[in-house]
């Protein structure tokens, strides 16, 4: 009896495995969802209510293309801002966590480079993605209908 009982407990591992995969993955791209519709929400949102600002931009002489050339800009320093802060975050909170979990694993602690260069990347990419498309929502009309706008 007690043969049969280890012949199934390495199955019942690797289903446990799977099941624990399955939700912990499933929960990453959840928090990945909100965290892109915050960030496409925050970029909206600021290029909308700044409407006015681009009209006293073109007024003084800006081109359509350098405005657009500055939101661009706006939205890669945004992603470049969010990913040093979030590295660093992140960084902190996993060594945090690791020193908290103690002794459960003998595996060494190391600054995950691999991971920050490809969260930087996302959000780097996303921000930028996301100021070309929140770019479509700004009228680039008549500028004196732009400075009477009311937002």
């Amino acid at each position: 009896m007690d043969i049969q009982i280890t012949r199934k407990l390495p199955k019942e591992n690797n289903d446990s495995k799977t099941i624990v995969s399955i939700l912990l993955y499933g929960f990453i791209f959840v928090v990945l969802l909100i965290g892109c519709l915050n960030i496409s929400n925050t970029i909206s949102t600021n290029l909308i209510l700044r409407v006015k600002e681009f009209a006293v931009l073109k007024a003084i002489g800006m081109t359509r293309e350098a405005v657009k050339k500055m939101i661009l800009l706006e939205g890669l320093l945004y992603g470049f801002v969010s990913a040093l802060y979030g590295s660093a975050l992140g960084t902190v909170i996993y060594f945090v966590v690791f020193k908290a979990m103690g002794g459960v694993s003998e595996i060494a602690w190391a600054i995950p480079w691999k991971d920050i260069i490809v969260a930087s990347v996302g959000a780097i990419m996303i921000t930028f993605v996301w100021s070309l498309l929140s770019m479509r929502k700004i009228s680039f009309g008549i500028i004196a209908e732009d400075l009477k706008a009311d937002n």
